[in-house]
């Protein structure tokens, strides 16, 4: 029956047209690191490549090869997607509750509650070794796209303004005022241990700042008031990591 080889054919390449569309978008979403719209994508297009095949005649050989060869390298790009999908899942849900015991731990020690900010700067520590041994784990790729992640702590800092801040005296705050630091966002994060912003190297050259004062000022140049954070490579996630190591090291 011709006619019905020829319905037949036509399904088939309907279906896999419908696949070879799919794929273009799950190839674009991927691209962009949208891996869940990718696996999405890759999945309907394996789904009508084995449509179409199912669609076949027998005799069709060559078309049967053609699309058996589609099918087995959407299943590859599919399981190379997903397993960076679950990378990156795995690395955020590491980051995402250390930031925010991280940010605890500073509001903690801050403002005066040393116990607080000991137990929520271990946690980060830990937290965020974790974050490091996942992203050990994975290849540089990674952070093609920065890893954001949500941080919502339960408490937050009563001031930005460092005169109004509980560690910092009067002549200290005074000093780093005459310096153009008034502010935490004034305060430059410094990006290797010890840790103390420059800014605040200079004025202790002049003024008398205690130990203790220093360290505040070095813990508040982490601060950031965002909901988000982002970490854009493994080193970032390695500094906090150390960060926090600092952070439970001088809470009393």
């Amino acid at each position: 029956d011709n006619n019905g080889t020829g319905r037949s054919d036509l399904r088939a390449k309907y279906h896999q047209s419908k696949a070879e569309k799919s794929l273009e978008k799950a190839t674009k979403a991927k691209s962009n690191d949208k891996f869940d719209t990718a696996i999405n994508h890759y999945e309907a297009a394996l789904s009508e490549y084995q449509t179409a095949l199912a669609e076949l005649d027998a005799g069709e050989g060559e078309k049967q090869t053609e699309l058996e060869q589609a099918v087995e390298e959407t299943r590859k790009e599919l399981h190379t997607v997903q397993n960076r999908h679950d990378q990156i899942d795995k690395v955020t849900n590491a980051l995402q509750p250390a930031e925010r015991k991280f940010k605890e731990a500073t509001v903690g020690f801050v403002e005066g509650n040393q116990t607080i900010a000991k137990i929520r700067f271990r946690q980060a520590r830990d937290g965020f070794n974790n974050a490091v041994d996942a992203t050990n784990q994975t290849d540089a790729e990674l952070f093609t796209q920065p890893i954001e992640v949500a941080v919502e702590p339960d408490r937050t800092l009563s001031s930005t303004t460092l005169s109004e801040l509980t560690p910092i005296s009067e002549t200290a705050a005074d000093a780093l005022s005459d310096a153009g630091i008034e502010t935490i966002e004034d305060l430059t994060s410094s990006d290797e241990a010890p840790w103390t912003p420059p800014e605040v190297v200079e004025v202790s050259e002049t003024t008398d700042l205690n130990e203790e004062m220093i360290t505040a000022l070095t813990v508040l140049s982490w601060w950031h008031d965002a909901e988000s954070y982002e970490f854009n490579s493994p080193e970032a996630v390695a500094r906090r990591q150390q960060q926090a190591e600092y952070g439970f090291k001088h809470s009393k």
